[in-house]
């Protein structure tokens, strides 16, 4: 068995290979159709594989059996998912079954690696965990990067990602709820002057402010409000638990029972004079639960910062939340959204115990049988947090949210023999669970991983040995490569943002690496976190200081490198012993991303500061030429 490992490894690696090159391959023809001579590369794909099965077979039958199945899932991966892709261009076909194929069998050489290397004991347990926890979490990662790619992937759509072209003035009644708490006066104000230009004839503006102690943020918008008309309804409320939530079911108590539509903006998002008009129309189909349109945000050009953060954002919008439309599976995502306000009675409201109240709301008017759209447009800019400290703690509410949701509803997201009754079909039930377990089995399985690395190095440095595979090493930097070259084809070719604008992106999704896991962790053991807003009042730098909000990866950055460095330092070099410290060292790399982030944007936040009100200027500053140009795009 052991003699066959190399041979394995080897062909594992070269298949990690393929599924690199079968991205950028995928990337290189986006838009284009299929790969000319697709059906050549079905066959010819099909028969490699056998081949190389069949010669692992022979070449070791009583120790690769399990591998050879594995092997042989190219070829079956292929033909599973043919009939699942019919939309899908032949290249995006081969991508996918060597995606499949490549998973399973780095997983399955995996296993046999640790099992017939040598190592001491806590090494192999720490290796025998993290490889546990990576079935499910390869499962998710699969079907996670399957939706992402599928702008790549696929030649024919059955929904539209734009909103109809087409609007009225006049239609069922609409509320439009506004909720904030401790806003900025201006910033609120220009949110309601937005409203107030709408080309809607029959709605009306209720905003509410709940538990507001300073008088000098809530009577400015109060007067506002009276200046604006009797279309425009103010309410100031002390003591109203449930934040967001609970302001939103105030709201519901005192909206007029005339109003067939809500619409729900953030207080710092300014809609476009079409919103109402354009989207109100798909509600005459009496089967709409709800329709969201695409976040976007104002003043992302001014620093580098900010646009790294802009496009970041714009990732999720432009794959996910569109692949998951495509099959009826949309999620509220808490403003520039509109609600029947029939189905959200009948779903029973706004969860107030749940950090994503908006995502949970969505499954509930799915499970009660309503429709939903989703349109990968904008109708409305709001702010990007100026800091990272806020960006970051944006981040850890919305990733803790969904593990919530998963923990409340598991039961009606069962297959239908063991679930509790509801109207979700097969697709959704997988889509809404898929959203909340893929938070909760990366959590796991990244802290495990990071265990893993820290228990080798322990035991490297004790003079112990580890387990260890030349070829690992080639497989992880192919998995790595095969990860950025993802993220690069999306940012290129469905974002068609810019080569730097692309690093800037990837940067800031690695220095949010450690916050998605780290705030989704506690969900294994408790389904309690308190709501954090995230403030919208100008910054000032701060310096140094910033490094402040971000001391949990600073302090790991250090630790990995002060590893790395013992690791090195106790012996002369080894492969298992080089292999450990590039792990060492790409964990600190990973880690230095936040704080350097943080200090770049303490630095932007120092040259763009013009005084207390640059930021208002900005929010109130025609979006010009540039943001025109990439909206055109």
């Amino acid at each position: 068995m052991t003699a066959a490992l190399p041979l394995l490894g080897s062909f594992t690696a070269t298949l990690a290979a393929a599924h690199t090159a079968a991205t950028l391959l995928v990337c290189r023809r986006a838009g284009r159709g299929p790969l000319p001579g697709g059906r050549i590369a079905e066959w010819v794909l099909v028969l490699v594989s056998a081949g190389v099965a069949a010669g692992l077979c022979l070449q070791g039958a009583d120790a690769l059996g399990l591998s050879a199945v594995l092997v042989a899932a190219v070829p079956v991966a292929w033909l599973a998912v043919r009939p699942l892709t019919g939309d899908l261009h032949t290249t995006g076909r081969l991508a996918v079954a060597v995606s499949v194929a490549a998973h399973l069998l780095i997983l399955a050489w995996c296993v046999q690696a640790l099992v017939t290397a040598s190592g001491s004991g806590p090494a192999r347990v720490a290796m025998a965990a993290w490889l546990l926890t990576g079935i499910p979490r390869v499962a998710l990662t699969l079907f996670d990067s399957y939706l992402c790619q599928e702008r790549l992937l696929r030649q024919t759509w059955r929904r539209s990602r734009h909103a109809p072209r087409t609007g009225r003035r006049a239609g069922a009644r609409v509320c439009v709820q506004v909720p904030c708490h401790a806003e900025p006066p201006e910033v609120v104000m220009a949110t309601l002057d937005a409203l107030a230009a709408q080309d809607y004839d029959d709605f009306e503006v209720l905003v509410v402010d709940n538990n507001t102690t300073d008088p000098a943020l809530w009577v400015p918008v109060r007067d506002h409000c009276e200046r604006l008309g009797k279309q425009f309804r103010f309410h100031h409320v002390e003591g109203l638990e449930g934040a967001k939530a609970g302001a939103l079911n105030y709201a519901m108590e005192h909206t007029s029972p005339d109003v067939a539509i809500v619409a729900v903006i953030d207080a710092d998002y300014q809609a476009r004079p079409d919103f109402l008009a354009r989207l109100t129309p798909l509600f005459d189909d009496p089967a709409t639960g709800f329709v969201q349109v695409r976040h976007d945000y104002r003043g992302w050009w001014s620093n580098s910062y900010v646009r790294a953060c802009y496009w970041e954002y714009r990732m999720m919008y432009a794959t996910y939340l569109v692949a998951r439309a495509e099959r009826g599976s949309a999620i509220i995502a808490g403003t520039m959204c509109l609600i029947r306000s029939s189905a959200l009675r009948e779903a029973g409201g706004w969860a107030q115990w749940c950090s994503s109240e908006d995502s949970e709301l969505a499954l509930r008017i799915h499970a009660a049988g309503y429709a939903s759209h989703y349109f990968d447009e904008p109708f409305g800019h709001g702010l990007v947090p100026e800091t990272f400290g806020g960006y970051r703690k944006q981040r850890a509410r919305w990733v803790f949210g969904p593990a919530q949701e998963l923990r409340r509803h598991w039961r009606i997201l069962l297959p239908r023999r063991w679930a509790r009754p509801s109207a979700l079909s097969g697709p959704q039930k997988l889509l809404h669970a898929h959203h909340g377990a893929r938070e909760m089995v990366r959590a796991a399985h990244t802290a495990l991983a990071m265990a893993c690395v820290a228990v080798l190095a322990c035991v490297l440095v004790a003079g112990g040995e580890v387990p260890w595979h030349p070829a690992l090493a080639c497989v992880a930097l192919l998995l790595a490569a095969n990860g950025l070259a993802l993220r690069w084809c999306l940012f290129r070719r469905v974002l068609r943002c810019t080569a730097r604008e692309a690093a800037g992106a990837v940067w800031a999704q690695c220095a949010l690496h450690h916050i998605t896991w780290a705030a989704v962790l506690p969900s294994w053991w408790t389904s309690h976190r308190p709501w954090r807003r995230t403030s919208k009042f100008p910054e000032l730098p701060s310096g140094a200081a910033a490094l402040a909000a971000v001391w949990p990866e600073t302090s790991l950055g250090i630790l990995w490198a002060a590893g790395a460095v013992t690791v090195a330092a106790t012996a002369p070099p080894t492969p298992a012993r080089i292999g450990v410290c590039a792990m060492l060292v790409f964990y600190a790399a990973l880690a230095a991303c936040a704080p350097v982030l943080a200090l770049r944007a303490d630095r932007a936040l120092a040259s763009t500061h013009r005084g207390p009100s640059h930021r208002l200027r900005v929010g109130q500053r025609d979006a010009g030429d540039r943001e025109r140009q990439h909206l055109r795009r």
